[in-house]
């Protein structure tokens, strides 16, 4: 870090700096054991995506348009004073045959009344992409947001986490892990919560979650209000006792 290169503009799309669905944001990179770059951001009610294959010097094209966000990126979900939609990236690295695929996830909303959770994902290092599959399957009018993913880069399975109101008609809030074993494929879904919380307008920048894996340990981590206090929560989960039928 004792030296840095010239800051390299990677889109070429312009967005302006009103930080909402016009604004370019939420870039996220993946790196191949190759070392190409790989990278996904919103804006203006589309995905994008980009890629360099020299370690990041030079982007091979222009603003490649993977997804539509109908609602951009920028979301009200009652409870929360923001939510966001943003695009997440990670890059399958295991030895498999799922060897070099890339995976996005992200939220767009169809009404005011309902937020989904979307996945695409390329097997041609971005030469093309699948349709958005919804992740959640239950009925549609309630609200899934914010999610974030995370690659098992021992066993190549995809677990994305994220809020879930699926079983309420008010603000209480669960929260799902969607998981797949097959490279995407497929998926399944599992309450990992024990209990609901209310949201109280919460900021966003207390709403955000995460997630990693390694080798058939997954470990989210949330955010929930209760009384008007924030607290962090966690979980340690095996694949094992996961549902793979």
């Amino acid at each position: 870090g004792s030296k840095w290169t010239k800051p390299v503009q990677v889109s070429q799309t312009p967005g302006d700096c009103q930080d909402d669905d016009n604004t370019a944001s939420g870039a996220v990179p993946a790196i191949a054991l190759d070392g190409r770059i790989y990278s996904v951001w919103a804006n203006q009610g589309i995905i994008f995506f980009d890629r360099s294959y020299d370690g990041g010097e030079m982007w091979l094209s222009n603003d490649i348009g993977i997804a539509k966000q109908h609602a951009g990126w920028s979301m009200k979900v009652p409870g929360f004073a923001r939510t966001t939609g943003k695009p997440v990236l990670t890059i399958d690295d295991t030895e498999g045959k799922t060897h070099g695929s890339l995976y996005v996830v992200y939220a767009d909303q169809n009404s005011d009344e309902d937020t989904d959770i979307f996945f695409v994902r390329s097997t041609s290092r971005g030469d093309s992409w699948t349709k958005p599959v919804r992740i959640n399957e239950d009925a549609s009018g309630k609200h899934q947001f914010l999610p974030t993913m995370a690659l098992d880069q021992v066993t190549g399975h995809i677990y994305i986490v994220y809020y879930d109101r699926r079983a309420y008609d008010d603000l209480q809030t669960d929260v799902y892990l969607a998981y797949s074993f097959d490279g995407g494929n497929k998926f399944k879904e599992t309450k990992i919560s024990e209990t609901p919380f209310t949201a109280t307008e919460i900021p966003l920048q207390l709403a955000y979650m995460n997630i990693v894996a390694n080798d058939g340990i997954i470990i989210p981590v949330w955010t929930r209000t209760d009384a008007g206090k924030v607290s962090v929560w966690t979980s340690i989960i095996k694949e094992a006792d996961l549902d793979k039928k």
